[in-house]
């Protein structure tokens, strides 16, 4: 008789579907009420509840770096011969500084795992 590992085959058939983050749907609620619900499920939800908190403060610090980027990249435009050479030197730094936490916060959002 074959073996079937249950997380390789939930992995295989939630690949590409978005499936709701279970503890955000009240279905799970009424599943695993609070009074019944085991330790390590508790647990669990305990961890994801983490990784969505997490995931909503690295999606709002990326929104607000970038907009902060665009901002400066629109007045390095706008006062392009106008400016001070030091001046757009420091917009310069602080946009190659924006652009790399840009990446690094995404980086870890893509890789924010329970």
């Amino acid at each position: 008789m074959k073996k079937i590992n249950i997380d390789e085959t939930l992995r295989s058939i939630l690949k590409g579907s978005q499936v709701p983050v279970l503890i955000l749907d009240t279905r799970w609620h009424r599943l695993f009420p609070p009074e019944e619900k085991p330790d390590v499920i508790r647990h669990l939800e305990e961890n994801l509840e983490d990784v969505l908190k997490e995931q909503g403060k690295l999606v709002n610090e990326i929104k607000g770096m970038k907009h902060a980027k665009k901002k400066l990249m629109d007045e390095v435009l706008a006062s392009m011969g106008v400016a001070s050479e030091k001046k757009a030197q420091k917009s310069k730094e602080l946009i190659t500084d924006l652009t790399g936490r840009i990446d690094k916060d995404t980086e870890r959002l893509m890789n924010c795992r329970i």
